[in-house]
């Protein structure tokens, strides 16, 4: 599975931290809520000021999706260097190791990451928590 498919990275980014601010671009990745396993590649379109990304000749309006950050995109989040964004995503890549026996999609640990450093969050395997 590619990690823009994976529901549990996509219900992890639709999060106000993630989503907020960020204004789509050509080839973003977004999740499409109307359409259900949909993933496309936005076509950023403006008119009157709003932001749509168009699936099958249809416009979908911009809260009815949900931007998929790529590694690029959340190291930019991060404000960190790539190396300490590196060394940041690897700690919590290991942390999910031991805790799920199973590696993250860097993308996943990159939300994980920024989630944790900037807003003192975890994910419960559902939703954010405030980390303890």
């Amino acid at each position: 599975m590619k990690w823009y498919e994976d529901p549990v990275c996509i219900a992890a980014a639709d999060c106000p931290e993630i989503q907020d601010g960020h204004v789509l671009e050509k080839g973003d990745k977004v999740y499409v809520k109307s359409k259900p396993q949909t993933v496309v590649d936005a076509v950023a379109q403006f008119f009157g000021g709003d932001q749509f990304v168009k699936v099958d000749d249809k416009i979908i309006s911009e809260d009815r999706t949900v931007w998929l950050p790529d590694q690029s995109q959340l190291q930019a989040m991060s404000g960190l260097t790539w190396h300490d964004f590196d060394i940041l995503c690897w700690s919590v890549t290991e942390e999910i190791l031991e805790r799920q026996g199973n590696y993250p999609s860097k993308e996943m640990a990159g939300i994980r990451a920024i989630m944790s450093f900037k807003y003192n969050k975890v994910w419960s395997g559902s939703k954010w928590e405030i980390e303890n």
